[in-house]
């Protein structure tokens, strides 16, 4: 997995404005460096910025407290370009600092670990390089540290297992490399755990298991290998569990079968083998399930009799008997549906893909050049609570890199736009007719960080 997608993000975020008296020098001597390092004069927006001093507090994302301290910078998606200077540190009442969805490169300040009052810290899509300082440790107060689609190397710090209040814990999409330090098992607050698209090797740690607020844990796109720990199925919170594209053997522990709060379960793209274990058939609140490209066999009949909320399920690509599919007629909501080829293993009957309806409910994009790279990307339908009936909505599902030297396919043309990221269509099959179209990005709702959403919009 590459870091292309950090393009697709586009985001209108407000900001603060809170006008105050005069605050100390220094701070305003850590703004102007700031503004002189991240090229203000071309960001986005620099309202109020550069203005005289006392009128700090006016600048654009900045807020203060009632004693003149700045308490907040809030510049994303601003147009920010340069590096995170030192002088930063002299914030000293710092509680938030955002400076996510911008071009800013370099590495992160050491100094920064010195913002012992910072609750949150948000560094994602960015640029940045380097490796996660150890510093940040010292963060004794943060509750969320967002660091995705950067190109961070090295390894997790297992430093970090100390933020006893961390809350949310965001470091997708970074060349990060090494295991999952066990010390994470330390953070007795985190709620959300996303450390796919890195290059993480070694075994899940079973310590995870204590981490018994956790709602989201995304383990998906990397090299982890070994077995999935059963004690995982002690984090009765969990509604999101994805161990998608890794390098994971075994049986799948019918201990999962205990998360009765699960909506989305990914197993695929790893080695499982043996059979989908009954337990999981008894997860009423999944809508999303996914097996597919793994070794599992059996008969699929009555074990996912009781999901009957499921909108996508996944059985591609393994070694399954589906009988006569008398298990569909309990899926009254699929939406997105795959049994694909169970050619994996021999002997096996050839199960070709039923339910022809099913495929207008997903987009899937053969061929798509991003910045001389070529990928196939999976679109799957997408609900946001707010949903207009006659507007449909997509998140991507899947990303593959393929052969840069491939020929586009003659039966669908389509083209990214960087600079607006609208993926444009000349064909595409949707509500049953082959229409040209745009998806245009979109925010949802219940927005999650490393989600990549559109909506569908005609061609004018």
């Amino acid at each position: 997995m590459t870091h292309w997608f950090k393009y697709f993000f586009y985001i209108t975020c407000c900001f603060s404005t809170t006008a105050h008296a005069a605050i100390p020098e220094t701070e305003r001597n850590a703004l102007i460096a700031l503004y002189d390092n991240t090229a203000g004069d071309l960001w986005r927006n620099n309202s109020g910025w550069m203005g005289d001093p006392g009128t700090e507090c006016q600048w654009l994302g900045v807020s203060c407290s009632e004693d003149q301290h700045i308490i907040e910078i809030s510049l994303s998606n601003n147009g920010l370009k340069g590096e995170i200077p030192k002088e930063l540190a002299t914030l000293k009442r710092l509680q938030k600092l955002d400076l996510s969805r911008n071009g800013l490169k370099g590495s992160i300040p050491l100094e920064i670990g010195e913002l012992t009052n910072l609750i949150t810290l948000s560094l994602y899509s960015n640029q940045l390089s380097g490796k996660i300082p150890s510093e940040l440790s010292h963060l004794s107060q943060l509750e969320k540290l967002s660091l995705s689609n950067n190109d961070l190397s090295g390894g997790i710090p297992p430093e970090l297992g100390i933020l006893s209040h961390l809350q949310e814990l965001f470091l997708s999409t970074n060349p990060l490399g090494g295991s999952i330090p066990e010390e994470l098992a330390e953070l007795s607050q985190l709620r959300r755990l996303y450390l796919s698209s890195n290059l993480l090797s070694g075994e899940i740690p079973v310590g995870l298991a204590k981490l018994n607020q956790l709602t989201s844990l995304n383990l998906s796109n990397n090299n982890l290998s070994g077995s999935i720990p059963k004690e995982l199925g002690q984090l009765n919170q969990l509604t999101r569990l994805n161990f998608f594209s890794n390098q994971l053997t075994g049986n799948i522990p019918s201990e999962l079968g205990q998360l009765g709060e699960l909506k989305s379960l990914h197993f695929g793209d790893n080695q499982f083998t043996g059979t989908i274990p009954q337990e999981i058939g008894q997860l009423s609140t999944l809508r999303s399930l996914s097996f597919a490209y793994n070794k599992l066999t059996g008969t699929i009949d009555n074990q996912l009799n009781n999901i009957s909320n499921l909108s996508s399920l996944s059985l591609n690509n393994n070694c399954f008997n589906f009988g006569e599919y008398a298990f569909l007629q309990s899926l009254a909501d699929i939406k997105a549906l795959d049994l694909g080829s169970q050619d994996a293993c021999q002997d096996m009957q050839n199960n070709d893909a039923i339910v022809e309806e099913t495929r207008r409910y997903a987009i899937y994009i053969p061929y798509i050049m991003i910045e001389g790279q070529a990928y196939a990307v999976l679109l799957e339908r997408y609900y946001p609570s707010s949903q207009s009936e006659n507007t449909p909505f997509w998140r991507v599902k899947e990303i593959n890199a393929l052969d840069a030297t491939r020929e586009s396919q003659e039966n669908l043309s389509t083209e990214y736009d960087l600079a607006t990221g609208i993926l444009h269509f000349n064909k595409i099959h949707l509500r049953e007719q082959v229409i040209s179209a745009e998806l245009l990005p979109y925010t949802p709702p219940d927005y999650a960080e490393e989600g990549i959403y559109f909506k569908y919009v005609p061609d004018r």
